[in-house]
């Protein structure tokens, strides 16, 4: 593999998921507790050490599939969908570090 090569988005999954993990973040993301899993369409062509992440996520409301039920294991991860998973992942941690104070 180059340096220059992109993230798949398997491998942007599993980076992000061990990321909350490490830093302890689900509860932010109540999403997690309320919504049912159900498998992406094409989730046999997930890698087997990153599909529990990417599903994780998915319910999670950090990382989407694409075009309908899809989740594109092997796609390259765009600009704006690296970006809209860093805002939804900083403002976890920016929330547990600055918690709102209830007076």
């Amino acid at each position: 593999m180059s340096l220059s090569a992109l993230f798949t988005r398997e491998q942007k999954a599993l980076i992000i998921y061990l990321y909350i993990a490490t830093f302890s973040l689900h509860d932010y993301f109540l999403h997690d507790y309320y919504v049912v899993m159900i498998p992406f369409w094409d989730h046999n062509e997930m890698s087997s050490w990153s599909r529990a992440a990417a599903m994780r996520l998915s319910t999670m409301l950090v990382m989407y599939g694409k075009y309908g039920m899809n989740f594109r294991p092997h796609d390259s991860v765009s600009r704006a969908e690296a970006l809209q998973i860093l805002i939804r992942v900083g403002s976890a941690v920016y929330d547990s570090v600055h918690p709102v104070s209830r007076q």
